[in-house]
């Protein structure tokens, strides 16, 4: 008994924890090096660095807690790596590390970590070639680190995280820019939320990593968005991946990928949004998309013709250039694009719904002649906006011989748009998840415009003597076509501009580049905000209103409160917003039962949450009737008069007599011709035509009375088309109201086929 009681007592001190310190270094303290203070640390210590520069390279061989305070600088001098931790349990939180060495084959590193346990937070890493290095160290945590490389060519810079042999990682809410990738290496179980990657050649590039969640991260404006290969039981959800466009740009790519699921993202402005190869590899295997959207993408989703088992559901396809191509030889496509009944909504589906469950009854088919060639010989895009692709899909119809094996059969296409469960919350719900930020970009092509948080309160006053909008030398190319070839125009603070032209002038790439979720050449600033420098601020203050909106299935009032929601604004604002655009006794209607016109006014409606200074119509009233169409261009009006800056496109006269101050005539992607609306008819040698309704039992004898005036009436079964020329329109009514037949109504068009058909 006594032996033992003597074995307790020389064990009992060895038993106790030492107690932990806090050191504080400063360069006027005792202690003036981190190096000093970790040398009499011990185990469990923290230690404080105040503010100062401090030299690297800086070695943690202990398991201590370094804390900053007032972001202490550890400089590099552009000599080697910053700071190397060999110990376990460490934490950094809170330093700025700056000027690493810049030599590739030394991989200089502002951080590396070579032991488990270690985290990193709240430090600011600038001007390094590598960021932060995970060498065989799992169980590290990266969290609320901004890392900036060299800025140099893309191939040359180094990688902003690297993890090899890491598992159990953790990398939270950091900022990675003018990186090369956020390489991931042999590296399980990982979980990368939150973070932004933007300007880098890869945001992530994976390869030989299973287990991974990565949600709720914006991915933009990289050469390509994220790269995964060679892994397995991967999760993307409620990811962001916009304007990736650089030689491939892809939004998202999976190599030999198996076992993934792609839920509620946001795929807008890339190139591809989603390219497939080769997965799923394993035979047995299904990889899953539900709920994403892909929009004004040059190709929504492109798959090799040998790729298959892929499920398609309640997906989004609105307006990318193409929706779905297939790269290589043409085969059947094997994915599958429908289940349980259930399959996509693609904004170009033509069919209806007669039994009225949101289902088509008839199959959505994507069998584009001219899609079909172009994906096997990329170099006819060449043609892509010129007569010859009419041409080649009229051929098609013609000979249906012609026409290709269908990329797409979705059976069961969705009527509206599917909108996440998770972004339909209740009015009293107090925020958002991040899907429903990161969904505020593709609303922008739904007609909702804005950055979070802004107030525009602008007036003429406010702005006089600024230009409102600046377009110097604008081009945009889709592969060797231009779109746009030199354009600039400025539009001055309360100014109201039309953009007139044919189909294919430019006028709608015009207005995409003036909100930046087109990548373009040239430069353009709203009101002095550079769009491709900072588009987020810059399209906060535009309001859009697109020729036909796209809304989810809720009554108006919850559609306009949805909208507000996301872009931050009080709900106080939905009534006066309704009132002004004449909604408010439809506040409870269903959106899907309004009428085109009153659609339209709740596209205005969402326009002008926010207050934003300028509205860009893209043939917003180009679906409206005539009285419809009327009554939103006295809407705009009044908008205008009350101080909005408007740039609308259109091919109707009346639309520019109406509305606009000046006209921009676009030809060739250029801007040809610059007049006042008085001018535009002789200008462009256009005619003016009255369209006038009377009364069936009075049409003849209008019809002979006109022509006694030396008017040549052309008549059709609804109405009659008088040639006006560019003055006089009054005339032929006054003659009509002199003999007392009354016009039941009447608008200005430029062809007498306007309306027949």
């Amino acid at each position: 008994m006594g032996k033992l009681f003597l074995l307790f007592l020389l064990l009992w001190p060895r038993s106790l924890p030492e107690n932990t310190r806090t050191l504080v270094v400063s360069p006027t303290g005792s202690l003036t090096t981190i190096e000093e203070a970790i040398a009499i640390a011990r185990s469990g210590d923290t230690i404080e660095v105040h503010g100062g520069v401090y030299a690297a390279p800086l070695l943690i061989d202990k398991s201590v807690i370094l804390i900053g305070v007032d972001h202490p600088v550890i400089d590099g001098g552009n000599e080697g790596s910053l700071v190397v931790i060999t110990a376990p349990d460490v934490v950094l939180k809170g330093f700025t590390l700056r000027n690493s060495g810049s030599t590739i084959h030394h991989e200089d590193t502002g951080i590396i970590v070579q032991s488990p346990h270690v985290t990193l937070e709240d430090n600011v890493l600038e001007n390094v070639l590598f960021g932060i290095y995970f060498a065989n160290a799992p169980d590290g945590i990266a969290r609320r680190n901004t890392i900036q490389g060299l800025n140099r060519d893309e191939s040359s810079r180094g990688d902003g995280i690297r993890l090899w042999y890491s598992d159990n990682i953790q990398i939270i809410e950091n900022v990675i820019t003018t990186s090369r990738d956020m390489l991931v290496s042999y590296s399980n179980n990982l979980k990368i939320e939150g973070n932004t990657f933007h300007h880098n050649r890869y945001g992530l590039h994976f390869m030989y990593s299973n287990n991974v969640s990565i949600r709720h991260n914006t991915i933009e404006n990289n050469s390509v968005g994220a790269f995964l290969m060679y892994s397995q039981h991967i999760v993307l959800e409620d990811n962001r991946f916009s304007h990736n466009r650089g030689s491939s740009g892809y939004g998202l790519a999976l190599k030999d990928m198996d076992g993934v699921t792609v839920n509620g993202n946001v795929f807008v402005g890339n190139q591809v949004g989603l390219y497939l190869d080769n997965s799923p590899s394993l035979y047995e295997g299904y990889n899953t998309y539900r709920g994403n959207i892909f929009a004004y993408n040059d190709v929504g989703v492109v798959t090799l013709p040998s790729v298959e088992r892929n499920v398609f559901q309640k997906n989004n396809f609105l307006h990318n250039l193409e929706h779905v191509g297939i790269w290589g030889r043409e085969i059947e496509n094997r994915n599958i694009w429908f289940q349980d009944g259930v399959g996509n909504y693609w904004n170009d589906y033509v069919g209806y719904d007669q039994d009225g469950d949101n289902i088509g009854d008839t199959p959505y088919r994507a069998d584009r002649l001219f899609e079909s060639l172009t994906d096997r010989y990329p170099v006819l895009k060449l043609f892509e906006y010129s007569p010859a692709t009419q041409a080649i899909e009229f051929t098609a119809s013609a000979f249906p011989v012609l026409r290709p094996i269908p990329k797409v059969e979705d059976n069961a296409p969705l009527m509206t748009l599917s909108i996440p469960a998770s972004l339909k919350q209740s009015e009293t719900s107090v925020s958002l998840p991040f899907l429903a930020l990161s969904f505020l970009l593709i609303l922008l092509a739904l007609g909702v415009v804005g950055a979070a948080g802004i107030d525009w309160q602008f007036t003429k006053a406010s702005l006089r003597g600024n230009s409102m909008i600046v377009v110097n030398n604008l081009v945009k190319k889709y592969g060797q076509f231009n779109a746009l070839a030199g354009m600039s125009f400025t539009v001055q603070p309360g100014e109201s501009v039309a953009l007139w032209g044919i189909n294919g002038a430019g006028k709608t790439s015009t207005l995409r580049c003036l909100m930046g979720i087109l990548s373009f050449e040239g430069s353009i600033t709203i009101n002095g905000i550079d769009v491709a420098r900072n588009g987020k601020t810059a399209r906060a203050a535009i309001g859009y209103i697109p020729q036909e909106a796209a809304f989810p299935d809720l009554s108006v009032k919850e559609a306009l409160h949805f909208y507000a929601r996301l872009k931050k604004v009080s709900s106080k604002e939905l009534p006066v917003v309704l009132e002004k655009v004449g909604l408010t006794e439809q506040t409870y209607k269903p959106v899907w039962a309004l009428s085109g016109g009153m659609k339209q006014r709740l596209a205005l409606a969402i326009a002008l949450l926010g207050n934003p200074p300028i509205l860009l119509l893209d043939e917003a009233t180009a679906n409206l009737d005539t009285q419809a169409r009327h009554d939103f261009l006295n809407l705009v009006v009044s908008l205008n008069r009350a101080g909005k800056t408007i740039v609308f496109s259109t091919h109707r006269v009346d639309e520019v007599m109406a509305l606009a101050q000046r006209v921009l005539v676009l030809k060739d992607g250029q801007v040809s011709v610059e007049c006042s609306p008085g001018e535009l008819v002789d200008k462009l040698g256009l005619q003016r035509w009255l369209r006038i309704w009377v009364e069936p039992d009075h049409q003849s004898e209008a019809v002979h009375l006109l022509q006694q005036h030396g008017f040549t009436p052309v008549m059709n079964t609804r109405a009659f088309y008088v040639n006006v020329g560019t003055t006089g329109k009054m005339a032929p009514l006054r003659i009509l109201q002199a003999a007392q037949i009354t016009v039941n109504d009447f608008d200005v068009v430029e062809s007498k086929d306007d309306g027949l058909h």
